[in-house]
């Protein structure tokens, strides 16, 4: 009985590492420069729009920008998927709303709070609201895997 209790500790210590090793990477992202964060995602948006001739209809920039944003919903889908997933595996019922809910406000909020005091970036509310639909879609398809599953 004693082995399984501390195997189930040891999971729930991994599983909520892997959770805010992932949070801390995308806070990370957000403490790069403009000028290294702008470098980066032009770079990968000129590789992209180089291959996909269709897309010359719409000038460069824009679709700069909207790499930048699917990059930003794509982050904090995953994040979604990834507490809601651990956190249904760890925590109990009532606590798992409560987490998932403050994760997906308080870590767009925090991420944003970081652009803002970072060099060449700025925080947007609009950048804050994407992250939390990334989430909430990462969240939904969670748990609409799960409500398939229960079938």
């Amino acid at each position: 009985g004693e082995w399984l209790m501390k195997d189930k500790r040891i999971k729930k210590i991994i599983l909520w590492t892997i959770v805010i090793a992932y949070t801390l990477w995308i806070f990370h992202n957000s403490a790069q420069t403009g000028k290294v964060s702008a470098n980066l995602s032009q770079t990968l948006s000129y590789r992209i729009y180089d291959h996909l001739q269709f897309l010359h209809f719409m000038p460069f920039q824009l679709f700069h920008t909207l790499i930048r944003k699917f990059a930003h919903f794509s982050e904090y889908a995953l994040l979604g998927i990834l507490v809601s997933t651990i956190s249904s595996h760890t925590i109990q019922e009532r606590q798992q709303k409560l987490v998932i809910i403050l994760w997906m406000i308080l870590v767009p909020m925090i991420d944003e709070g970081i652009q803002y005091f970072t060099p060449g970036r700025s925080a947007e509310l609009r950048d804050c609201i994407i992250d939390m639909c990334g989430y909430g879609f990462g969240f939904l398809i969670t748990y609409l895997i799960k409500q398939r599953k229960t079938k």
